[in-house]
């Protein structure tokens, strides 16, 4: 079987991401943002499993899952609250599920296309849940 493009395209994307980057990093944050870190585990988690699920893919077909280091701007971010950087990650989590959005156009339905509807699904939901958290409570009316 040969090796898809579109899906080593896919594990690139998903691969070192600002929320995995915090992960890795230990990210220490002021009180209050706990919820946060817990929803950025939580999309951590799922977007480790679709690289693992990915990989396994390529593997089968031959081919090599890309690697990418952190960008050196992460490395600034340790002693910011994550409450505050939450808009930051929405907006790329944002950007990965449009990314996903458009490759899913490109490819005929089948396997990859699962893979690819799963990482974007996937970030939708992660990106609405740290939305909520982010949010200011409202005023009660």
């Amino acid at each position: 079987m040969a090796v898809s493009a579109p899906l080593q395209r896919l594990i690139a994307l998903l691969g070192p991401t600002l929320p995995m980057y915090l992960s890795d990093a230990g990210v220490a944050t002021f009180p209050g943002a706990d919820a946060v870190r817990l929803a950025i585990a939580a999309l951590v988690d799922d977007q480790r499993g679709l690289v693992e699920r990915i990989g396994t893919v390529l593997e089968e077909r031959g081919g090599v899952a890309p690697r990418r280091g952190y960008p050196i701007r992460y490395s600034g971010m340790h002693d910011v609250d994550l409450g505050f950087m939450a808009p930051q990650i929405v907006a790329e989590i944002d950007q990965q599920s449009a990314a996903c959005e458009a490759l899913l156009r490109e490819l005929p339905p089948g396997s990859d296309a699962a893979l690819v509807r799963d990482a974007m699904q996937s970030a939708r939901f992660h990106a609405d849940a740290i939305r909520q958290l982010a949010s200011p409570p409202r005023a009660a009316g």
